[in-house]
């Protein structure tokens, strides 16, 4: 009996380790199995939804994503930004989301019905989750081991103006006049400072936010973005532009407005659009969703009569060129939000113009400048682009800021042949700067990576479409810029840069210079 009582116990331990051995290897294989294609999933993302609705997804992408925009890659985003993001892209589709409050006063810039069943959107939104990747890459680069102190020798300001705090919007070198002037401005202490080579000739204070300073016919016009930087987005129409006189003695002083109630403008031009010899003013005003590239025709006697040339919001910079064939100034812009990219305006004459799109980027690149220069040499206007602005919601680092080149082939046909990728970039200039037949990039910029700041680089050209980067000088040790401007300011004949600091922390309590000039060497 009791023999047969310890086979039995000895029988159920043998059964009851066998099966426990059973378990142990049964879930071994389900965990491998879930890591096996769980990570199969992972590379191929279309797994996360059936194939079917994958491809509904992807095809409902290219019918609505587009209608106001590039098409843009999942790939541009990773998958949490996403989800920021097509919410806010949604109700331009007349999509209703709990996340968007729309203003009142914006409501008419929205259609008032869905463009597509709420299914269909749900569809948009898989197809994004499912193809955007966890997390963007790095930028593909080496980091600037050389300074540019060959080139430029580092000249910062007295120790009186150094602070804890600063927000420069503006620097311009004045070459109109001999000598040279600088002129400052500084949105948190709202002073508008003017510079001599010798030191500090005058400041002023202005509440309205100056942006853009141009110097035209012995006159000198400012562009306010809004007041002290309080600039809001679609509603804000406190936009000016203004003239700034210099007496004599140096001193500053704001005159009377030509143009008020601007939705955030952020650059004037001043030209003879029509040439009937008086001065036009073009503007870029930049918005939110009012906004538009216009031009204000001088009609005598102080008043102006305005001219829509394309009435969207976004455009950031223009230039005015010359056509040999017709005569007539014809125009080039950037237009920096929704439909990203570079138009051309041909000018027909009495003030009117055909566009075309010349570029296109998409709405997640964030357009900030672009200039036009010969970089090739071979004859003809290339173009020198950058992109950086991630002051919206999607503020990740994305590897494709910086700055690009699109040389023309010779039929105003552009074609990408560089990149410099630099987080942030929001102006480049493009100029020869050492005489040496090349023409050198500087470029500057605001939103840099907190880990590694890059505020300024100078791509010397080494031909080829070859540059090689370096760095600011030590002494200049700002992490982030807005501003940036080029000429002779201490009257040596050689090109000088100047950049304006931005975006100190004022709780390190360590002080900072607002500006900082580079003379040529």
């Amino acid at each position: 009996m009791k023999k047969n009582i310890q086979e039995k116990v000895v029988t159920q331990k043998g059964a009851s380790s066998k099966r426990t051995i059973f378990i142990i290897i049964s879930v071994l294989i389900f965990s491998l199995a879930v890591y096996f294609f769980a990570d199969k999933k992972q590379d191929n993302p279309s797994d996360e939804i059936s194939s079917n609705s994958f491809a509904q997804g992807k095809a409902l992408t290219e019918k609505h994503c587009q209608s106001c925009h590039v098409l843009p890659d999942p790939g541009l985003l990773d998958k949490d930004n996403w989800k920021k993001l097509l919410p806010e892209m949604g109700v331009s589709l007349g999509i209703q989301s709990r996340e968007v409050k729309i203003p009142e006063d914006d409501r008419s810039f929205y259609p008032a019905h869905p463009a597509m069943a709420e299914d269909e959107w749900q569809s948009i939104l898989a197809y994004y989750n499912a193809a955007a990747p966890a997390s963007l890459p790095p930028q593909d680069k080496a980091g600037v081991t050389q300074q540019v102190s060959s080139f430029f020798a580092p000249l910062l300001p007295p120790e009186t103006m150094f602070k804890t705090n600063t927000r420069v919007t503006c620097v311009r070198i004045d070459n109109s006049v001999r000598p040279a002037r600088l002129f400052v401005y500084d949105a948190v202490s709202h002073q508008l400072f003017l510079f001599s080579k010798r030191g500090l000739l005058d400041s002023i204070y202005t509440e309205d936010a100056i942006v853009d300073i141009r110097f035209y016919n012995n006159e000198i016009f400012a562009t306010s973005i809004g007041k002290a930087l309080v600039i809001g987005t679609s509603t804000n129409k406190h936009g000016k532009v203004f003239p700034i006189a210099v007496n004599k003695d140096g001193k500053l002083q704001i005159k009377p407005a030509l143009f008020e109630g601007l939705s955030r403008p952020v650059q004037v031009v001043p030209t003879d659009i029509n040439g009937d010899g008086r001065t036009d003013f073009l503007l870029c005003e930049f918005g939110g969703l009012r906004g538009s590239l216009c031009w204000m025709e001088n009609k005598a006697s102080g008043k102006y009569e305005q001219h829509v040339i394309r009435n969207v919001a976004g455009s950031v910079n223009v230039y005015v060129k010359q056509n040999k064939q017709t005569n007539q100034k014809d125009l080039w812009a950037l237009f920096a939000q929704g439909e990203e990219g570079i138009f051309y305006f041909k000018n027909k004459g009495n003030g009117t113009f055909d566009a075309k799109q010349v570029l296109r980027f998409p709405p997640t690149y964030g357009s900030t400048s672009f200039e036009m220069a010969d970089i090739n040499k071979d004859g003809f206007e290339d173009i020198v682009y950058t992109c950086g602005d991630n002051g919206d919601i999607t503020g990740i680092l994305k590897p494709y800021h910086g700055v690009y080149v699109f040389t023309n082939d010779g039929k105003d046909n552009f074609q990408q042949k560089f990149f410099y990728p630099m987080h942030g970039c929001y102006s480049v200039i493009a100029k020869d700067f050492k005489n040496t037949g090349n023409i050198d990039l500087a470029a500057i910029a605001y939103f840099t990576d907190p880990q590694k700041p890059e505020p300024f680089v100078y791509l010397k050209n080494d031909g080829n479409l070859h540059f090689t980067p370096y760095g600011p000088p030590k002494e200049i040790n700002f992490e982030s810029v807005l501003t940036m401007d080029a000429g002779d300011f201490n009257g040596d004949g050689k090109q000088d840069l100047i950049i304006g600091n931005s975006l100190v922390d004022p709780s390190n309590g360590v002080k900072s210079s607002p500006f900082a000039i580079m003379a040529g060497l």
